[in-house]
């Protein structure tokens, strides 16, 4: 029987692999697209204060939301309790630090730094924004309100890309909702009866 230790290890070097071959990706379609999403990531402490700041509304708004389980939010619960408990219920608070912060900086490589700013050389920015949204949205789906949301964060996270100007700022917003989602999830929100 696996111990709560293992579990979490485990957990956690799934979670890593999992993100590094998604950094391996846009790293790799970067380099074949002439689309390097080093490009994009300027080191600038606004762009780190804006994106960690964008965070908090959306945190506060899905928290809310899966407290209260209004409709169809009871399903995502559900899918939540049954999938994403199990799976980081016994990680540490630095565990799940590691891996909301690996998940920022791997999605946003793979969806701002290259995806989105790809098919903004090709398409121009708001279809960029648009269909990089939707791609995002569509491979976080759980349910079909969940991948709506993912959209619309995604928005937000492809616009805080363009607003400050870097990379930086999208996965500050995605690493620190992520950490908040999280922490809230797995530590404070009960079990659905």
């Amino acid at each position: 029987m696996p111990t709560e230790n293992s579990s979490a290890s485990s957990a956690l070097s799934v979670a890593v692999l999992f993100e590094l071959a998604l950094l391996g990706l846009s790293l790799l379609l970067g380099w074949l697209l002439d689309s390097w999403p080093l490009h994009a990531l300027r080191l600038q402490w606004t762009a780190l204060v804006y994106g960690a700041l964008l965070a908090l509304p959306p945190a506060a708004f899905f928290m809310a939301l899966l407290r209260f389980a209004p409709g169809p939010v009871r399903q995502i619960r559900q899918r939540l309790d049954h999938t994403l408990r199990e799976l980081l219920g016994h990680c540490s608070i630095v565990d799940l630090a590691i891996i909301s912060l690996l998940a920022g900086v791997a999605e946003e490589f793979l969806f701002r730094g290259f995806l989105q700013n790809w098919l903004t050389s090709q398409l121009g920015w708001i279809p960029a924004l648009t269909i990089a949204s939707l791609i995002f949205g569509l491979l976080h789906w759980i349910t079909p309100l969940y991948a709506l949301f993912a959209a619309a964060m995604s928005l937000l996270l492809g616009w805080s890309m363009y607003w400050c100007n870097s990379l930086l700022a999208p996965i500050a917003l995605h690493s620190l909702y992520d950490f908040l989602a999280l922490i809230y999830f797995v530590r404070v929100l009960p079990r659905l009866d």
